[in-house]
């Protein structure tokens, strides 16, 4: 057959059009590069990383592209890819200006101040009018100190009519440093003139308000953002929370009815609202949003993880694990991401509740379908550490932080891995290097300080700590940390100098004034002590823990009448604070004027019926003047002739529990529950007996559950949160008793009583040295109370 002499023509233009469409390796790099820059200024990051990585399949040594795929991951905020590309971008051409840049950027956030200023001036010194080096080196300035250099770069740029919202925003962020909150915002308006189209300035100024204490021209300014953008609904949201943190609870709540109605199908907004409201403890609200939306989409894996989240924070844990498990019939693919992120969840969650055996089962169905899931060898990880097995644990972790050296946990529990092997140099080695990757972590600096001191190498430990204040010198928290060890390791002059400078940091924040006043107390020189608590009162006359600590100094130096005087001043000033009273009750009980007191701890019930102290104060009142059985028999008759009568219940229930008499203790709180089911003080105190005192499993149950009900009437209280982390550790369900009890700790780091508990389950976790360290604060001091001799036992077992 002869084909014909046109279907030979057609042929080779197909052919043609074939090979030209194809072209050859240098053409399909620059197509996917192209391709690639255009999506990356689309904001369209996922696929841009898609294109260059193609782009470099083709040229391995394609610095341009590895440049842009650096920027992508910055921009992604994903910072230890973005440092290896754009680090593999300047030694394949050093003259990779844009990758050098950011390269600063990234050595500037670690606080690299040498080696971010080396990189701005190698591009300067090829472009010294380069921008973006320009306002690096400025940066770099402001951080050094150099406020007056840095301004010389910026207005240099003003001067040019550069107009950038960079150079506006590094030149407000110098006037705000330096306090100046006008000037600050007078650039930032500027910028904003300067920059109609762009919103970023208008942002920092709402910032700037809400840090100055303006929330209604955060409002003001944030509302005009919105109308500018209407279609950024995060704006919207942070306008609500605006509104809500400003007491305008409805305007929130209708700002974000009109979100949802405008997206009803948008599952991520409706998460985020509903995180809002249970971090304003409006957990109903939250459940109610999450619930109606699997009523609307019954087949979300996003919902359904968002309620199983919230229902784990309430301690509803069979709710949660039904909810994840309904998920598991939402597809029969074994690898499908949402699956193995179902298998995942219900792993931690059968894993803080020490349901080991489940938990490891759930990990090794992950593992399998998975082998490098990250999460699933953190909980296989966790879960030998708990069983002790320190040599597995440190395979796991090891694999943890090999693929994700930033992830802090993981270096976290890699080191107490080694610790429990009795590897201190191996832990202090995995420390050092995670310091290394992670430099701005105070909570790594804090356990390589601990491994220090466990060598005794305090200089080193001294060091990391002054390390994590130098890296956020406002809080307090890491500044009395230093103070503390310094304390500890006989620092004294150094010691002082610390709680000095935290006083002068905060002066209307109560810590500095109590550290340094413990500080002077401990050296036998209570008339300093004296004069620090009493300057603090003046500053802050609301603090009842400055208030406590000054009465105590002068009962300790044996000054009752200036401890009398204090207190009947307090008194006089505010006739209706039940704490004064209490206070003023116990100076009376020490100079032994008990009628005095008796009436001062009545007058504080009658002012605050729900506050446990002054019932605990009247019941030892009565112990010491030996007035025990007739105080019992009153009580109970008062409780005959008034079954609501809360101050009979309590101080009856305590008078047998300082007596020992635990069970008739317990059996008090069960009558007072059962005639005023919301008194919340009951609720917590039985819980604690039951747990502490009892050891069948129906008893600690119910001590959860009562535990609960008492928090729910009062979110956040820590003498609750100790009580229920405290239960979860009688359960051994130490995961859960660990999150509580951080909690409570937060709240009250210096509480005896919530050291001892955290130290006990990070004790039964094998967190040695951390243990250790609650229990010595634990034991120190000499308040006395139940559990003191369980603590030194137990602080002993960290040192064996």
């Amino acid at each position: 057959m002869t084909i014909p002499r046109y279907w030979y023509k057609a042929l080779v233009l197909v052919m043609v059009f074939s090979l030209a469409a194809c072209g050859g390796p240098e053409e399909k790099k620059a197509r996917f590069f192209e391709k690639g820059k255009k999506l990356y200024e689309q904001g369209d990051y996922v696929k841009a990383r898609l294109e260059l990585k193609n782009a470099i399949q083709i040229d391995p040594k394609f610095a341009k592209a590895y440049t842009l795929l650096g920027l992508v991951e910055y921009k992604e905020r994903d910072y230890r890819k973005a440092y290896g590309i754009l680090s593999k971008a300047v030694e394949l051409d050093p003259q990779q200006m844009e990758a050098q840049i950011y390269l600063g950027k990234l050595y500037l956030g670690a606080r690299q101040l040498d080696k971010a200023a080396e990189k701005c001036n190698l591009v300067l010194q090829n472009d010294p009018q380069n921008v973006k080096a320009l306002l690096l080196k400025a940066s770099v300035l402001k951080f050094e100190k150099k406020q007056d250099q840095a301004m010389e770069i910026l207005e240099s740029l003003r001067s040019k009519k550069i107009n950038l919202p960079e150079v506006y925003f590094l030149e407000a962020s110098i006037y705000k440093s330096q306090g100046d909150f006008e000037r600050a915002e007078e650039v930032l308006r500027q910028g904003m003139a300067a920059n109609p189209d762009k919103i970023d300035l208008d942002l920092v100024l709402v910032k700037l308000y809400g840090e100055n204490g303006q929330d209604a021209k955060a409002i003001e300014t944030l509302e005009k953002v919105v109308a500018k953008a209407p279609g950024k609904t995060n704006l919207k949201l942070a306008l609500a929370e605006l509104y809500w943190r400003n007491g305008n609870k409805q305007a929130a709540k209708d700002t974000f009815t009109r979100i949802l109605a405008g997206r009803q199908e948008d599952v991520k907004i409706r998460v985020q609202i509903a995180e809002f409201y249970q971090r304003q403890g409006q957990v109903d609200e939250a459940a109610r949003l999450l619930e109606e939306g699997i009523k609307a989409k019954p087949d979300s894996f996003e919902l359904y993880f968002a309620t199983a989240r919230l229902y784990r924070r309430q301690g509803q844990l069979e709710k949660a694990r039904r909810l994840l498990e309904q998920c598991l019939t939402f597809s029969k693919d074994s690898a499908d991401p949402n699956i193995i992120e179902t298998k995942v969840l219900l792993a931690k969650l059968a894993y803080s509740e020490s349901r080991l055996e489940d938990a490891g089962n759930w990990a090794d169905q992950v593992i399998r379908e998975s082998p490098g899931n990250v999460d699933a060898h953190f909980v296989k990880g966790l879960i030998f550490l708990q069983q002790k097995d320190g040599t597995s644990a440190v395979a796991e972790f090891r694999t943890v932080v090999d693929d994700k050296p930033q992830f802090v946990p993981g270096q976290l529990n890699l080191a107490q891995a080694h610790l429990l092997n009795g590897e201190v140099k191996l832990a202090r080695d995995a420390l050092f290097r995670a310091v290394e990757q992670n430099p701005q972590s105070r909570a790594l600096r804090r356990a390589l300080a601990r491994i220090y001191a466990l060598e005794k190498d305090f200089d080193q430990a001294r060091a990391q700590l002054e390390k994590i204040v130098s890296i956020k010198p406002d809080d307090l928290r890491a500044q009395a940390d230093l103070g503390d060890f310094l304390l500890a390791t006989k620092q004294y002059a150094d010691a002082e100098k610390i709680y000095k400078k935290m006083i002068k940091a905060a002066p209307r924040v109560p810590a500095g004034y109590l550290k340094l006043a413990r500080f002077y107390q401990r050296r036998k020189k209570l008339d300093k002590a004296a004069a620090i608590l009493a300057d603090g009162h003046k500053e802050i006359p609301g603090s009842p823990q400055l208030a406590t600590a000054l009465v105590q100094i002068y009962l300790a130096g044996k000054k009752s009448g200036k401890a009398l005087q204090f207190c009947r001043e307090l008194v006089r000033q505010n006739g209706k604070s039940a704490f004064a009273c209490n206070l003023l009750g116990k100076v009376h009980v020490f100079r032994k004027e008990f009628n005095a007191a008796e009436k001062q701890f009545r007058k504080a019930m009658e002012l605050q019926p729900a506050w446990q102290a002054p019932y605990n104060s009247l019941a030892l009142l009565y112990l010491r003047q030996g007035k025990k059985e007739a105080a019992m028999a009153n009580l109970d008759r008062a409780i005959s002739e008034n079954p609501r009568n809360v101050a009979a219940y309590l101080t009856l229930a305590y008078l047998y529990q300082e007596g020992g008499e635990i069970d008739k203790a317990i059996g008090v709180y069960e009558k007072a529950l059962n005639n005023i089911p919301n008194l919340w003080p009951a609720a917590n105190n039985l819980a604690f007996l039951l747990a502490e005192h009892k050891t069948d499993v129906r008893d600690l149950e119910r001590a959860r559950e009562l535990a609960r009900q008492a928090l729910k009437a009062r979110p956040g209280d820590a003498s609750i949160l100790d009580t229920l982390g405290w239960v979860y550790y009688k359960q051994s369900r130490i995961p859960l008793a660990l999150e509580k009890l951080k909690q409570a700790l937060e709240a009250r780091p210096d509480n005896v009583v919530i050291n001892y508990h955290m130290g006990a389950a990070l004790l039964k976790a094998g967190r040695i040295d951390e243990a250790r360290a609650m229990l010595t604060k634990a034991v120190e001091g000499d308040k006395d109370y139940p559990g003191k001799n369980e603590a030194r036992r137990m602080l002993k077992q960290t040192e064996s």
